[in-house]
């Protein structure tokens, strides 16, 4: 019997639900029935999973999905506390449990994930949501609009890295030593598994991070005497800044906008 048979028949219709997340270079993967199915060259695992309505409409944006997950689930568990550092994408099928056909019905990527007791509720997007997005526009004011390294900067970030050692983690204060040499408040931070966070604030040797960064504890714990991270100075975005880097042809912000702005001051506007 095809697919499109059984999902007319009313008693040879078994649906089963296929769902793929995947969050940096791990995959999850998913069935709703309550046995392990091999589908698409891949092993699909049963869980504990409650998918909202799937519809088809003519607004994308409102072509939303709900994915309710327990907790203890190991996908969930990774958004509890904190939001994982890579985006989560989610591709949904259909088949059959008794068919090894399957049907491609959405795909998306999670949006937000709040804990109601022991749910944790995945809100999901289309991924056709970001093709009607405007992009991001310059913003006319004083200080350098770029972010240091990227596109419009043009600095290379080489030039600014340090490898130095990590000496102590508690949370997201991080002791690495001879930081004190170079100035890496609103700089970065690399982990040795690749994840990045901003350095909000340095204290000498002793660096704040915008959060705690997991895989720090981990290798701290492997590695008492310490551990060698990338660490990349940060920018004041200001013209002395940029002028002390040699960058100032690609300086982004203009510092001579006027203090007062004379449309919202008709007094300033008639003196002048």
């Amino acid at each position: 019997m095809s697919y499109a048979s059984k999902e007319l028949s009313v008693q040879d219709s078994m649906p089963v639900w296929l769902v793929r997340f995947v969050q940096g270079a791990v995959t999850y993967q998913y069935n709703t029935s309550n046995e392990s199915l091999t589908r698409l060259a891949s092993l699909w695992n049963p869980a504990v999973l409650v998918l909202g309505d799937i519809e088809i409409t003519g607004e994308i944006p409102k072509s939303t999905l709900a994915l309710k997950l327990p907790y203890d689930n190991p996908l969930a568990a990774t958004f509890i506390g904190y939001s994982p550092d890579v985006i989560t994408t989610v591709t949904v099928w259909r088949t059959h449990a008794d068919d090894t056909d399957v049907r491609v019905l959405w795909k998306g990527r999670v949006l937000s994930a709040p804990v109601d007791g022991h749910i944790v509720t995945l809100n999901c997007e289309p991924v056709f949501s970001s093709l009607k997005r405007r992009g991001l526009r310059r913003v006319y004011q004083r200080t350098c609009s770029f972010a240091f390294f990227e596109r419009g900067c043009n600095v290379d970030p080489d030039d600014y890295k340090h490898t130095l050692t990590v000496t102590a983690v508690n949370g997201a204060v991080v002791t690495v030593t001879g930081a004190s040499a170079y100035d890496l408040a609103r700089g970065t931070l690399q982990a040795p598994d690749g994840t990045i966070r901003m350095i909000v604030k340095q204290a000498l040797n002793v660096l704040t991070l915008m959060r705690p960064i997991q895989s720090l504890a981990l290798e701290m714990a492997a590695h008492p005497g310490g551990f060698a991270v990338d660490l990349f100075e940060g920018c004041q975005h200001t013209r002395s800044a940029c002028t002390a880097k040699g960058n100032l042809g690609n300086y982004g912000g203009e510092e001579r906008i006027p203090a007062t702005n004379p449309m919202a001051n008709p007094i300033a506007m008639r003196r002048a």
